[in-house]
């Protein structure tokens, strides 16, 4: 019978005990967490030497614009300059990657035949960023962007169906 009594007394301790041990003797809140720094991605960047001709066009502005995947061209310049006595403006630290548009307008180049000053028009040219280029941005790139633009398949055609560097070599 103290044998029987002493196991009732075991059986009844064993889950006492595993019910005070579930309590635990910290805190009811859990452990304070550290918080994570988040990541900033980094964008890639680009700079380039885009060259205006129409003669060379000294004093001319050039701003870069992103194209979508869709072919849309975006609305933010993403980076302007001036060009120089050899018609070359350096968009340096241009947050892009992929396909742009450069536009081009203003300053003045002297007219082959006549010798006088002239403001020439805008014009534009599609670029691919990936690729290692000094761009010209010339009355034919303006050609193969109006051409792009009149094509149901979208802008982003004159960097293949109406790109005349790759027709003219």
């Amino acid at each position: 019978m103290k044998h029987r009594k002493q196991t009732i007394k075991y059986l009844l301790l064993v889950p006492a005990l595993a019910v005070l041990a579930s309590c635990g003797g910290g805190s009811s809140g859990s452990a304070p967490v550290t918080p994570v720094a988040p990541v900033t991605p980094v964008t890639p960047t680009v700079s380039l030497s885009a060259t205006f001709v129409k003669s060379v066009v000294t004093g001319g502005s050039c701003e870069i614009f992103d194209i979508a995947a869709n072919g849309s061209v975006g609305t933010e310049v993403l980076a302007s300059a001036t060009t120089n006595s050899s018609g070359v403006a350096d968009l340096a630290d241009v947050p892009l990657e992929g396909a742009a548009l450069i536009s081009c307008s203003g300053g003045s180049y002297v007219d082959e035949a006549t010798g006088a000053a002239l403001t020439p028009s805008t014009m534009r040219a599609v670029i691919d960023t990936d690729t290692n280029i000094r761009p010209v941005i010339s009355p034919l790139t303006e050609i193969s962007v109006q051409a792009a633009e009149a094509d149901s398949s979208g802008i982003l055609t004159a960097l293949t169906t109406h790109n005349f560097d790759n027709d003219l070599g």
